[in-house]
């Protein structure tokens, strides 16, 4: 078989991971056996640490949020893991904070290189020129994982643009989008484990198209081709289709 089977997740956010929807992503991946296992970026939350934080935020555990998003990357056994805008607040911190939280955040950066070194995981960097793996060979069928770097109701647009062929996170929204005038233009957000009622966002009314769902699909190991489907909850039950055939 020239095919090897991949599930792609992004933004579980630490312990603001939606606990229903994380049982039911490791019994799919106990069924499913993915080859390759790729988290697109928010592993933590770090809310204490962003912008305009509130007094409950700032009074919240920071080793709770850590020690939740490590969790997580271990027991998916991450072959790639990428850092997205809440991870990168680490590095933010490390570089520019005061004292004793750069020295704090400095010892959680490499504590998490130790980690992921350990269960065989690449740690992809933030950003838009180095924060991208690519799955399969994007100019035959491929696809550019990152964490996403747009946002609004026009993000997926965004991203196809930029990328060409695109599966991304950040938007914690489900979608597919293929350009009309160039089919092999297209992209893909893969929604989010976290807790759809999280408190700092819960004002935002692009919320409503939050989304508890992640990816999967296979890549053909000789051409670079890429099949993805979403997997989504509908009613009560995760719905997905896990066989792949081709006829000549």
């Amino acid at each position: 078989m020239s095919w090897d089977s991949f599930v792609i997740v992004g933004d579980t956010h630490g312990d603001m991971i939606d606990l229903k929807a994380r049982k039911a992503f490791f019994a799919f991946c106990d069924e499913f056996k993915p080859t390759k296992r790729i988290h697109l970026g928010d592993w933590v939350d770090l809310r204490a640490w962003r912008r305009g934080a509130s007094s409950a935020d700032q009074a919240d555990s920071m080793q709770k949020d850590y020690d939740a998003g490590l969790d997580f990357l271990k027991k998916f056994n991450a072959d790639i893991a990428i850092v997205g805008n809440h991870d990168y607040r680490l590095w933010l911190t490390a570089r520019d904070g005061r004292g004793p939280m750069r020295d704090y955040a400095k010892r959680i950066i490499e504590d998490v290189k130790v980690e992921m070194d350990a269960i065989g995981c690449r740690l992809i960097p933030y950003g838009i020129h180095k924060g991208f793996y690519e799955l399969g060979k994007v100019r035959n069928g491929g696809y550019y994982c990152n964490h996403g770097y747009k946002s609004g109701i026009h993000a997926i647009v965004g991203e196809a643009r930029h990328w060409n062929r695109s599966i991304s996170g950040h938007i914690h929204a489900v979608g597919t989008y293929v350009d009309a005038a160039k089919e092999a233009r297209s992209a893909h957000t893969v929604g989010t484990l976290a807790r759809l009622d999280m408190d700092y966002a819960i004002g935002n009314e692009g919320t409503a198209r939050h989304e508890n769902a992640w990816g999967m699909g296979w890549e053909n190991t000789k051409t670079g081709a890429v099949e993805f489907r979403h997997v989504r909850k509908i009613g009560k039950e995760w719905m997905y289709s896990d066989t792949i055939k081709g006829v000549r």
